[in-house]
This record gives C-alpha cells, sequence and structure tokens, in this order.
C-alpha cells in the first residue's frame, strides 16, 4: 500500500491574509490540483494534515474516498 502525506495546515503569511490552499485558479482551489495529481498516481492514500482554517479548507477538497483528514 503506497501512501502520501499532503501538508495543508501553514498560514499562507506570503499571501497577506489570503490562504494560499483556498486561492482559485481556473476556478478551482489550489488543494485541489495537488490532491488530483495524488488521486490519479497509485497512491492509495492520501492523508491531508489541516490546520489553519481546517474547515474552510476542508469543504473545499474534491471528495475522494483515498482521503484521510488529521487535524
Amino acid at each position: 500500500m503506497i501512501k502520501a502525506i499532503l501538508l495543508a495546515a501553514g498560514r499562507s503569511k506570503r499571501l497577506k491574509s489570503e490562504n494560499k490552499l483556498i486561492k482559485l485558479y481556473k476556478k478551482k482551489p489550489l488543494i485541489n490540483y495537488s490532491l488530483k495529481v495524488l488521486h490519479q498516481s497509485k497512491v492509495n492514500e492520501v492523508i491531508v494534515v489541516l490546520g489553519y482554517q481546517k474547515n474552510e479548507v476542508k469543504k473545499l477538497i474534491t471528495k475522494n474516498k483515498k482521503n484521510t483528514f488529521i487535524y
């Protein structure tokens, strides 16, 4: 079994109060681009480590049975 850990707990200080994970690019949150690549790979489980604005980030993440969340 192959597992991946996606660290998504930072504060994005350099973007001056904007969370880069939920920032939209081509109408999709940036975090979903990373998740899409992981879901299409041979990874069986993606462990998403959430922290700052965890509820907002989790709401925007594309649902997938491979995702496991840690807070």
